[in-house]
């Protein structure tokens, strides 16, 4: 469980005793996808370095309610959801069927 900061909590809402941060599926935040953790690793980055340095604000890791999803069926179309949006088969297709966006992957772990 974590808090608005992504600090790691006990089920009780008690901090641990050395700061803990969190950020991904491993949070109990109910949107678990990559674009997400990328947001929130950016604000356990700049929390850690708040706790590291001992000054300045935390910041706080708002969600949102806005999904953006496109899912690959087969090789032919798709589905998913973009700002309440339901793209049509062959947009999803065109944009993510190829390669499912594999070939992204990289600069999207590294950061880049």
């Amino acid at each position: 469980m974590v808090d608005k900061g992504l600090r790691v909590r006990s089920p009780s809402g008690s901090a641990a005793q050395l700061p803990i941060f969190a950020a991904g599926d491993i949070t109990n935040n109910s949107m678990r996808l990559s674009f997400k953790a990328q947001e929130q690793a950016a604000v356990v980055a700049a929390n850690l370095k708040a706790e590291i340095v001992g000054q300045g604000k935390s910041k706080v890791y708002s969600q949102g309610d806005k999904i953006m999803m496109v899912v690959p069926v087969g090789s032919t179309g798709g589905t998913g959801l973009i700002m309440g949006w339901t793209p049509w088969s062959a947009m999803v297709k065109m944009v993510k069927g190829k390669d499912f966006l594999i070939s992204k992957a990289n600069s999207t772990i590294s950061a880049k």
